[in-house]
């Protein structure tokens, strides 16, 4: 998908959204309505406190009316106008393209036919042209009249700015930021709910981030929480390597484990626990009740996972 200048300033534009997505029904909003969201898999209606969950399984249609703002992973969009706005989750970004009106994000404004781009790991948006060609070919979103209406005039003006060679690919996609095959494995382990959320609000400091996963990961089994525990234990503990397993036995056999753990003695002896650092690189203790642990974790494709928790030695 391409790119690249607007006047004297640089931009790039990626090639996003070429997902086939169901058609989503239903009268625009005016600009005093609430938030209108719905999944773009299945048409059906998300409240905003369950949007962090729905991304990493479907992108989500959001009409918003002038004013209106969102928080997603710890970004605030805001629109300007009435505004129809389609966000979607990748193994490393999240991104909120706008097809009507305009939505900005603290100094960065996406008008239609450009997109938000937010790295899960720095947390700052980036202003981005999509390929509208691309889209109103592929995703039967654009089978909506207004959305396809408002698309077809950005289109138009994206093709004079290619004329003149201010737009040039550089084929980039914000959905699939690796290969589809490497994407699909990782969006297994890196786009649960906990997951985005703590490499969002470390902001790229990855022993912040590591000492975030210690907290969170005895935080989960002393609450008897199976999703952080399950989506913090490394992916590579449920592998074989002389027969890999495939996705979806390894999530299941990871999913056992993390229920073993919360449903042992784990939880009462973690209650009140306190997560330590012990001066060694990835490594860190939690005090328990009874016993004192230690705690290992590793890094993988940007994010921190726990690779053994174990009860510490004693010394005398």
């Amino acid at each position: 998908m391409g790119a690249l200048c607007d006047g004297h300033r640089p931009r790039f534009a990626l090639a996003v959204f070429s997902l086939g997505v169901a058609l989503l029904v239903g009268s625009a909003p005016d600009a005093r309505a609430a938030p209108m969201l719905s999944r773009t898999d299945t048409g059906q209606a998300v409240l905003e406190r369950q949007l962090e969950a729905v991304l990493p399984e479907s992108g989500v249609l959001a009409r918003l009316g002038d004013g209106d703002q969102l928080t997603v992973f710890g970004t605030d969009l805001v629109a300007q106008g009435r505004t129809d706005v389609f966000l979607s989750l990748s193994s490393q970004s999240f991104a909120a393209a706008s097809l009507i009106g305009s939505v900005k994000s603290g100094t960065e404004t996406a008008e239609s036919g450009q997109v938000l781009v937010v790295n899960l790991d720095d947390g700052k948006p980036k202003t981005y042209y999509f390929d509208v060609e691309r889209f109103l070919a592929t995703s039967s979103i654009a089978e909506d009249p207004e959305i396809r209406s408002a698309l077809e005039d950005v289109a138009a003006s994206h093709e004079s700015l290619k004329f003149w060679g201010l737009l040039q690919a550089v084929g980039a996609n914000a959905q699939a930021p690796v290969s589809p095959a490497i994407e699909e494995v990782r969006r297994g382990y890196l786009l649960t709910p906990t997951v985005v959320r703590l490499r969002s609000a470390a902001a790229g400091d990855g022993d912040r981030l590591a000492r975030m996963v210690a907290d969170e990961f005895a935080r989960g089994l002393a609450a008897k929480d199976l999703e952080p525990v399950r989506s913090l234990l490394s992916p590579d503990l449920f592998q074989n390597d002389k027969r890999p397993y495939d996705r979806k036995t390894w999530r299941i056999l990871r999913s056992r484990f993390a229920k073993a753990m919360i449903d042992g003695p784990l939880p009462r002896d973690l209650a009140d626990a306190t997560v330590e650092a012990t001066g060694t690189a990835d490594q860190f203790r939690i005090i328990g009740r009874q016993r004192t642990y230690t705690l290992n974790v590793t890094r993988l494709d940007g994010m921190v996972f726990v690779k053994g928790l174990e009860p510490a030695e004693e010394t005398s």
